[in-house]
Protein backbone atom coordinates (compact mmCIF):
# COMPACT_ATOMS: atom_id res chain seq x y z
CA UNK A 1 0.00 0.00 0.00
CA UNK A 2 2.76 2.06 0.91
CA UNK A 3 4.53 1.73 -2.46
CA UNK A 4 1.39 2.74 -4.43
CA UNK A 5 0.50 5.58 -2.45
CA UNK A 6 4.12 6.50 -3.16
CA UNK A 7 4.40 5.68 -6.89
CA UNK A 8 0.87 8.21 -7.25
CA UNK A 9 2.50 10.74 -4.69
CA UNK A 10 5.27 10.62 -8.05
CA UNK A 11 3.14 10.52 -10.57
CA UNK A 12 1.02 13.31 -9.76
CA UNK A 13 4.33 15.04 -8.61
CA UNK A 14 5.54 14.52 -13.12
CA UNK A 15 2.00 15.53 -13.82
CA UNK A 16 2.40 19.05 -11.99
CA UNK A 17 5.77 19.58 -13.55
CA UNK A 18 4.70 18.55 -16.99
CA UNK A 19 1.91 21.01 -16.44
CA UNK A 20 4.13 23.52 -15.24
CA UNK A 21 6.73 23.17 -18.38
CA UNK A 22 3.79 23.28 -20.53
CA UNK A 23 2.29 26.66 -19.19
CA UNK A 24 5.96 28.09 -19.69
CA UNK A 25 6.33 26.81 -23.36
CA UNK A 26 2.97 28.45 -23.99
CA UNK A 27 4.16 31.49 -22.32
CA UNK A 28 7.15 30.96 -24.32
CA UNK A 29 5.42 30.67 -27.23
CA UNK A 30 3.27 33.62 -26.99
CA UNK A 31 5.98 35.89 -26.40
CA UNK A 32 7.57 35.06 -29.46
CA UNK A 33 4.51 35.38 -31.59
CA UNK A 34 4.72 39.12 -30.33
CA UNK A 35 8.04 39.43 -31.21
CA UNK A 36 8.01 38.02 -34.48
CA UNK A 37 4.99 40.41 -34.90
CA UNK A 38 7.05 43.53 -33.58
CA UNK A 39 10.03 42.79 -36.09
CA UNK A 40 8.32 42.04 -39.08
CA UNK A 41 7.68 44.91 -41.78
CA UNK A 42 7.16 45.32 -45.50
CA UNK A 43 9.94 46.15 -47.40
CA UNK A 44 9.21 49.96 -49.59
CA UNK A 45 9.59 47.59 -52.95
CA UNK A 46 6.78 45.87 -50.78
CA UNK A 47 4.56 49.22 -49.92
CA UNK A 48 5.08 50.48 -53.40
CA UNK A 49 3.23 47.34 -54.98
CA UNK A 50 0.75 47.35 -52.63
CA UNK A 51 -0.25 51.54 -53.27
CA UNK A 52 -0.04 50.41 -57.02
CA UNK A 53 -3.05 47.68 -55.99
CA UNK A 54 -4.86 49.93 -54.46
CA UNK A 55 -4.58 52.18 -56.76
CA UNK A 56 -5.93 50.11 -59.71
CA UNK A 57 -8.90 49.28 -57.63
CA UNK A 58 -10.08 52.99 -58.09
CA UNK A 59 -10.50 52.49 -62.14
CA UNK A 60 -11.41 48.32 -61.91
CA UNK A 61 -15.04 47.87 -62.52
CA UNK A 62 -16.73 46.90 -59.25
CA UNK A 63 -19.85 47.15 -57.99
CA UNK A 64 -18.60 48.18 -54.12
CA UNK A 65 -15.85 49.94 -53.52
CA UNK A 66 -16.28 48.70 -49.75
CA UNK A 67 -14.56 45.96 -50.99
CA UNK A 68 -11.23 47.07 -51.55
CA UNK A 69 -9.46 45.52 -48.95
CA UNK A 70 -11.04 42.15 -49.19
CA UNK A 71 -10.31 42.67 -53.18
CA UNK A 72 -6.80 43.52 -52.40
CA UNK A 73 -6.33 40.78 -50.16
CA UNK A 74 -7.69 38.23 -52.45
CA UNK A 75 -5.32 39.19 -55.25
CA UNK A 76 -2.54 39.04 -52.69
CA UNK A 77 -3.29 35.50 -51.75
CA UNK A 78 -3.34 34.32 -55.57
CA UNK A 79 -0.31 36.43 -56.15
CA UNK A 80 2.41 35.52 -53.50
CA UNK A 81 5.48 35.89 -55.56
CA UNK A 82 4.24 38.78 -57.00
CA UNK A 83 4.04 40.59 -53.37
CA UNK A 84 7.13 38.56 -51.65
CA UNK A 85 4.75 37.24 -49.34
CA UNK A 86 5.44 33.43 -49.59
CA UNK A 87 3.82 32.98 -46.35
CA UNK A 88 0.58 35.19 -46.72
CA UNK A 89 -2.54 32.62 -46.13
CA UNK A 90 -0.31 30.78 -43.82
CA UNK A 91 1.32 33.08 -41.13
CA UNK A 92 -1.38 35.91 -39.37
CA UNK A 93 1.97 38.29 -38.56
CA UNK A 94 2.09 38.31 -41.98
CA UNK A 95 -1.49 38.94 -43.37
CA UNK A 96 -2.01 40.90 -40.73
CA UNK A 97 0.54 43.54 -41.64
CA UNK A 98 -0.84 43.22 -45.25
CA UNK A 99 -4.30 44.40 -43.51
CA UNK A 100 -2.91 47.21 -41.63
CA UNK A 101 -0.87 48.85 -44.21
CA UNK A 102 -3.57 48.73 -46.80
CA UNK A 103 -6.17 49.96 -44.21
CA UNK A 104 -3.84 52.77 -43.36
CA UNK A 105 -3.18 53.75 -46.84
CA UNK A 106 -7.27 53.30 -48.47
CA UNK A 107 -8.09 56.93 -47.07
CA UNK A 108 -5.50 58.48 -48.67
CA UNK A 109 -5.81 56.25 -52.10
CA UNK A 110 -9.74 57.37 -52.04
CA UNK A 111 -8.99 60.93 -51.20
CA UNK A 112 -6.32 61.60 -53.81
CA UNK A 113 -8.85 59.84 -56.56
CA UNK A 114 -11.80 61.93 -55.40
CA UNK A 115 -9.85 64.88 -55.44
CA UNK A 116 -8.61 64.27 -58.85
CA UNK A 117 -12.17 63.17 -60.32
CA UNK A 118 -13.88 66.04 -59.17
CA UNK A 119 -11.28 68.53 -60.86
CA UNK A 120 -11.53 66.41 -63.93
CA UNK A 121 -14.99 65.65 -64.16
CA UNK A 122 -15.75 68.38 -67.29
CA UNK A 123 -13.66 66.48 -69.32
CA UNK A 124 -14.24 64.46 -72.14
CA UNK A 125 -14.44 60.59 -71.24
CA UNK A 126 -12.06 58.93 -73.11
CA UNK A 127 -9.35 61.98 -72.13
CA UNK A 128 -10.37 61.21 -68.83
CA UNK A 129 -10.46 57.74 -68.84
CA UNK A 130 -6.75 57.47 -70.80
CA UNK A 131 -5.45 60.20 -67.89
CA UNK A 132 -6.88 57.95 -65.06
CA UNK A 133 -5.70 54.98 -66.59
CA UNK A 134 -2.06 56.10 -67.26
CA UNK A 135 -2.52 57.07 -63.51
CA UNK A 136 -3.85 54.60 -61.55
CA UNK A 137 -3.89 51.64 -63.98
CA UNK A 138 -1.20 48.42 -62.21
CA UNK A 139 -0.19 48.09 -65.75
CA UNK A 140 2.40 50.10 -67.54
CA UNK A 141 0.59 49.61 -70.69
CA UNK A 142 -2.93 48.78 -70.16
CA UNK A 143 -5.02 47.60 -72.79
CA UNK A 144 -8.30 49.69 -73.47
CA UNK A 145 -11.04 48.35 -71.75
CA UNK A 146 -14.93 49.46 -72.40
CA UNK A 147 -15.21 47.75 -68.55
CA UNK A 148 -13.52 50.78 -66.99
CA UNK A 149 -14.13 53.02 -69.37
CA UNK A 150 -17.84 52.31 -68.17
CA UNK A 151 -16.79 52.39 -65.10
CA UNK A 152 -15.28 55.80 -64.99
CA UNK A 153 -18.51 57.23 -66.85
CA UNK A 154 -19.99 56.26 -63.67
CA UNK A 155 -17.90 57.90 -61.67
CA UNK A 156 -17.94 61.17 -63.82
CA UNK A 157 -21.63 61.27 -63.38
CA UNK A 158 -21.33 60.93 -59.82
CA UNK A 159 -18.76 63.64 -59.51
CA UNK A 160 -19.74 66.47 -61.80
CA UNK A 161 -22.57 67.67 -59.56
CA UNK A 162 -20.90 67.35 -56.31
CA UNK A 163 -17.66 68.77 -57.96
CA UNK A 164 -19.67 72.44 -58.56
CA UNK A 165 -20.21 72.37 -54.44
CA UNK A 166 -18.45 74.10 -51.80
CA UNK A 167 -17.11 71.73 -48.77
CA UNK A 168 -15.15 72.87 -46.01
CA UNK A 169 -11.75 70.92 -46.01
CA UNK A 170 -12.30 67.14 -44.27
CA UNK A 171 -16.08 67.30 -45.30
CA UNK A 172 -17.49 64.13 -46.54
CA UNK A 173 -18.64 65.45 -50.43
CA UNK A 174 -20.74 61.83 -50.38
CA UNK A 175 -19.06 60.85 -53.78
CA UNK A 176 -18.26 57.23 -52.35
CA UNK A 177 -21.38 56.81 -50.63
CA UNK A 178 -23.21 57.80 -53.79
CA UNK A 179 -21.56 55.58 -55.79
CA UNK A 180 -22.11 52.71 -53.92
CA UNK A 181 -25.71 53.78 -53.75
CA UNK A 182 -25.92 53.61 -57.40
CA UNK A 183 -23.44 50.65 -58.13
CA UNK A 184 -25.78 48.58 -55.64
CA UNK A 185 -28.98 49.36 -57.52
CA UNK A 186 -27.43 48.52 -61.06
CA UNK A 187 -26.33 44.85 -59.35
CA UNK A 188 -30.21 44.31 -58.07
CA UNK A 189 -31.58 45.01 -61.23
CA UNK A 190 -29.10 43.71 -63.79
CA UNK A 191 -27.37 40.27 -61.36
CA UNK A 192 -24.38 40.19 -60.15
CA UNK A 193 -22.63 36.50 -60.40
CA UNK A 194 -20.34 37.41 -58.02
CA UNK A 195 -17.06 36.10 -59.62
CA UNK A 196 -13.35 36.68 -57.86
CA UNK A 197 -12.07 39.74 -57.79
CA UNK A 198 -8.61 39.56 -60.62
CA UNK A 199 -7.73 42.56 -61.86
CA UNK A 200 -7.79 42.24 -65.46
CA UNK A 201 -6.74 38.85 -67.52
CA UNK A 202 -3.40 37.28 -65.26
CA UNK A 203 -2.77 34.12 -64.21
CA UNK A 204 -2.26 33.45 -60.98
CA UNK A 205 0.83 31.97 -59.52
CA UNK A 206 -0.67 30.22 -56.54
CA UNK A 207 -3.89 28.71 -55.20
CA UNK A 208 -6.45 30.87 -53.44
CA UNK A 209 -6.66 30.86 -50.27
CA UNK A 210 -10.67 29.69 -49.73
CA UNK A 211 -11.23 31.76 -47.02
CA UNK A 212 -9.69 34.57 -48.34
CA UNK A 213 -11.64 34.45 -51.41
CA UNK A 214 -15.21 34.15 -49.67
CA UNK A 215 -14.95 37.56 -48.41
CA UNK A 216 -14.86 38.86 -51.68
CA UNK A 217 -17.94 41.03 -53.16
CA UNK A 218 -16.57 42.09 -56.11
CA UNK A 219 -16.89 40.25 -59.07
CA UNK A 220 -14.74 40.43 -62.46
CA UNK A 221 -16.87 42.06 -65.22
CA UNK A 222 -17.29 41.34 -69.11
CA UNK A 223 -17.30 44.72 -71.13
CA UNK A 224 -20.88 44.20 -72.48
CA UNK A 225 -22.43 43.48 -68.75
CA UNK A 226 -21.15 46.83 -67.78
CA UNK A 227 -21.99 48.71 -70.62
CA UNK A 228 -25.35 47.59 -69.84
CA UNK A 229 -25.25 47.99 -66.17
CA UNK A 230 -23.94 51.56 -66.31
CA UNK A 231 -25.61 52.49 -69.15
CA UNK A 232 -24.40 53.17 -72.82
CA UNK A 233 -25.41 56.62 -72.60
CA UNK A 234 -22.90 57.70 -70.26
CA UNK A 235 -20.43 56.41 -72.91
CA UNK A 236 -20.93 59.44 -75.00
Amino acid sequence: MGVLYTQTLSLDLKISSFQSDLHQLKSDISGIRALVKQSYSLSKTQEIGLKELLNHQMVHPTFSYKAIIANAMNYIASHKKRYSVKSFTTDDVVKSTVRKFLTDQLNNTKSKYRIQIFQLAKVPLDKLTSTLMQEYHMWKKPVKSQAIKATIALQRKIAAPLAQKKNSKGTDTGFWDNLNKELKELAEANGNDKKTFIPDEEDTDQEEDPDLLDDAADPELEDDAVVQLQGEDLLE
